[in-house]
Formats: C-alpha cells, sequence, structure tokens
C-alpha cells in the first residue's frame, strides 16, 4: 500500500501521537474512531476552485469532495496529486498506525474554500516532510529539477502532474504571493519549526493569571473584572489548548467580552468574573474561580480504494492505489492542562458622587459622570438621576469627571481627584451653575415688524373699503 504521504503528514499534523504518549493519554492509533465509517463512497464534484491566481499561473481543485457515507460536512484530503476521486469505494485499513486523531485548523468559514486552502497547506506539508526544497521539483528518484515557468509545465504529454513534490516550484512562488499566502507560511511553519521541549513538564501547564494587573469595571449592581484571557505556559504545548470552561461558585458569575453569561470558550476567548454588590462583606471582595481545559481533536482516517488483486503493476515505485483522508467526526479527550486556580480578595470602599446646582445645592440630574483608574481605564459610567451616587470600588486612585452637564447648566467643578480606603467613604461633589436665560432680541424684533405689517395692511384695506362706499354712495 501506499503510505508514504499519508504516514509523514498524519505523523506532524498538529498533533503527534508521541506527545500524546508524553502525557500519559491513551494513543488511538491503529483505531477506527468512532463514527468513521469503514468503507466510504467518495465523488468529486465537477465544480472547481481557482482562489490562487496570478498573470503567469492558476491554480485549480475541484469545489468539493462529497463523502457519501458519513456526513456531509466531512473535510476530505487528497494526500497525492495525481489522486483522480470519481464515485469510488474506499476502504480503511484497520490496525495500520495511521488512522489517527489530528487537529487541522479552519482556514474560512466558506466550506469549499476552506478545502482549498487546506488541500494546499497538506501538500506543502507533505513535500517539506520529503525534505523537498521550495525553489525546486523533484522526480521520483529524488532527483532535483529546474524550477517550472510555465503553467503547462507541470503535466506530461498525456495531462498527468509529473513532479514528486505535490506542489511545483511555480505554485509554491504564486502562493507566496497572493493574499493568502503569509497565512498559509505562517501555519505551514508553525507546524515545521515545532519540536518537543528538552526537559518537557508531566503535565502541560497554563500561565498563572497575574491578579496584580487586573482591573475592574463597576456599576450600581455588580463589579466586573476585566477581559482574562487564559495562554500556555510551555509554547510546544501551545497547539493543544483549543477550549476551555469557567468554574466559579455562586454569586460569582461568568461573561464574556460583550456581557453575556456563558462559561465554556474558545483558547483565543477572554471572560470576565462579575460579583454582585450585595456580596461585598467588610469591605473585601472574593474572586475564586477555575479555568478547566477542554482538547477536542478532530477524528481522522486513511481510506484506500479497495482492489481486486494485490498484483497489480507498479507505477515509480508504489502501488498504484488511489487514497484519501477524511475527518469523520471529532472527539473530546479531556483536560489535558492542570486546573488553573485564581483565588484571590480585593479591598473594596465606597464612593459617594453627587452633581448638584452651586447656588441652591440641589442634585441634579441628565448629567453623564464618568469614573477613570490611574491608568486612564474607565471604571464607572452613569447618567444621574439626581439622587446621589454611591459606588463600591477597589481601593486605590481615581478621577471622577462630568463629561456631560446637565441641561441649562455650566460645570463649575469639571473634574475631582478622589482615593478609596479600605471599607471607607470618600466624597466628591462636582457643582454645577445655572445659565441665565437672555430673550432672543431678533426674533422679537422680527416679530414685531411681521405684526405691524399685518395691522398696516389691515388699516389700509378698512380706507379703501370705507372709501367705496363714500364714492357709492354719492
Amino acid at each position: 500500500m501506499k503510505k508514504k504521504y499519508g504516514i509523514a503528514i498524519l505523523s506532524v499534523l498538529i498533533i503527534v501521537v508521541s506527545t500524546i504518549l508524553l502525557i500519559n493519554k491513551p494513543s488511538y492509533a491503529g483505531m477506527i474512531p468512532d463514527g468513521c465509517p469503514n468503507n466510504i463512497t467518495v465523488e468529486e464534484s465537477e465544480d472547481t476552485l481557482s482562489l490562487i491566481k496570478t498573470d503567469y499561473l492558476t491554480i485549480t481543485l475541484p469545489k468539493n469532495i462529497e463523502i457519501k457515507d458519513t456526513k456531509e460536512d466531512t473535510l476530505a484530503l487528497l494526500p497525492d496529486r495525481n489522486t483522480r476521486v470519481v464515485d469510488q469505494v474506499y476502504e480503511s485499513i484497520s490496525g495500520a498506525n495511521f488512522d489517527i486523531m489530528i487537529f487541522v485548523p479552519q482556514f474560512s468559514e466558506d466550506k469549499e474554500e476552506n478545502r482549498y486552502y487546506t488541500q494546499l497547506a497538506f501538500w506543502w506539508l507533505n513535500d517539506i516532510m520529503d525534505g523537498y526544497q521550495d525553489e525546486y521539483n523533484y522526480n521520483w528518484k529524488g532527483d532535483q529539477l529546474p524550477a517550472d515557468t510555465t503553467e503547462e509545465e507541470r503535466y506530461d504529454e498525456v495531462g498527468i502532474y509529473k513532479y514528486e513534490n505535490q506542489l511545483s516550484a511555480l505554485e509554491k512562488k504564486a502562493i507566496k504571493e497572493s493574499p493568502e499566502g503569509e497565512k498559509l507560511e505562517s501555519f505551514i511553519n508553525e507546524i515545521k519549526n515545532m519540536a518537543p521541549p528538552e526537559n518537557p513538564s508531566e503535565e502541560p501547564s497554563l500561565k498563572p493569571i497575574d491578579t496584580s494587573k487586573i482591573t475592574y469595571y463597576a456599576t450600581n449592581d455588580y463589579i466586573e473584572t476585566n477581559l482574562i484571557t487564559p495562554t500556555v505556559e510551555d509554547e510546544f504545548f501551545k497547539v493543544w489548548f483549543r477550549n476551555y470552561r469557567v468554574k466559579v461558585e455562586n454569586p460569582i458569575t461568568v461573561v464574556d467580552e460583550n456581557g453575556k453569561e456563558k462559561t465554556y470558550f474558545k483558547s483565543t476567548e477572554g471572560f470576565k468574573l462579575r460579583i454582585p454588590i450585595s456580596e461585598v462583606k467588610e469591605g473585601k471582595i472574593n474572586f475564586e474561580a477555575q479555568i478547566i481545559d477542554e482538547f477536542k481533536a478532530g477524528q481522522w482516517v486513511e481510506y484506500f480504494t479497495k482492489l481486486e488483486s494485490e498484483n497489480q503493476p507498479q507505477t515509480r515505485g508504489t502501488i498504484p492505489t488511489e487514497e484519501i483522508i477524511i475527518n469523520c467526526g471529532e472527539i473530546n479527550l479531556g483536560q489535558l492542562f492542570k486546573t488553573q486556580e485564581i483565588n484571590y480578595k480585593i479591598e473594596v470602599g465606597t464612593l459617594n458622587i453627587k452633581v448638584i446646582d452651586a447656588e441652591s445645592k440641589e442634585e441634579l440630574s441628565d448629567a453623564e459622570v464618568v469614573i477613570y483608574d490611574k491608568s486612564g481605564n474607565i471604571v464607572y459610567r452613569y447618567k444621574t438621576t439626581g439622587d446621589t451616587l454611591n459606588i463600591t470600588l477597589p481601593v486605590g486612585e481615581y478621577t471622577v469627571k462630568q463629561i456631560i452637564t446637565p441641561p441649562n447648566y455650566q460645570a463649575r467643578v469639571v473634574e475631582q481627584k478622589v482615593t478609596i480606603t479600605e471599607n471607607g467613604e470618600t466624597d466628591a461633589v462636582l457643582e454645577n451653575i445655572q445659565l441665565i436665560e437672555v430673550p432672543d432680541t431678533g426674533k422679537t424684533i422680527s416679530n414685531i415688524i411681521v405684526f405691524g405689517t399685518i395691522i398696516t395692511l389691515i388699516g389700509i384695506s378698512l380706507i379703501l373699503i370705507t372709501f367705496k362706499r363714500r364714492k357709492e354712495a354719492k
């Protein structure tokens, strides 16, 4: 069987079986994962995609490869450039040690676009694993050939791709110059340069959360942390950290960056901890949470066309069997990293803010007040309703600023610096001066002119009518 490409790529593409063993997790090699059928029927679409286009070359791939005996959105990859799939039946090879769990990142939300770029990345990785340099082409003996210079040069006289490297030198040049080239190269280089650490830990860990750098936002109902985003301690294990959940106990709740309550996140997302003001006890608030990763991997299996006979003629040193790799679902491998604990207290105090009329001392509504911490972060924003604001804030230095004054008022005191102490009360008073209403004389004069003109016209009309009647009487 032709195993060269599949074994090479499946041993490196994101998740290496040896790494699973390194952290004492079970290996799934040699098994057909649950949900993956023994036999599949595969059909290549007649429609094509040509997303890489230059003035000298176009890379055209099937728009889709349909897997008929599993779910429709399965991602299928062709290990060999010469593989052509037209309604063929494939079978998995049980116990072949390359039925394996791997994770393939998603290049695009669009299904066909995602398959196009994933296929290119897969072929390029095969070339890297085989030691092929990007600037050259190679024959089946491994001899280095000059780079192709035209699109037609990639194929022989009967239209078969003629190089052993899955992407030609000219194609790699075109990909690098394309809008997605940098993204594709970054993905490939990340895998190519991936190597186990010299002294790996027994179990990968997340970086401890530096609670001294956490900032807060307050409302009249709760205090909320800034966005907390977990990261991996050892960069080698970064590819393992895909999803996590945050475990808390009441009354703490977990929200996302938009304030929506949730506890399950992607590794690229952050979370916030929120606690009600009512839970302030003796000038302190306790923040406790656990970050627990949850690793999910794609279930990938390598399939081969069914052969009527093992005595098949050989081509370029390999049995001419076609091969395809499909993702037939996802498996949850559970927790791989040590649980990250967040457990600390913050001291808080109360800030009382009044927005008043400087003369009458009456509290005013419709003023907008913002509080900044010493780093310039907004920690509170509120529109007054005529009552004193009583705000619970962590101990520290703040600036209280009136950014919108009440209607018909001018601010006498725009901002005030305050210091919040543990379990203490601090007052801030923002004074405003009422504006004097000045009559609009221009508008008044205009009204007088209009009114006078109307009276004059009425007078002239009366005179004309009287004159006419006298004349008629004579």
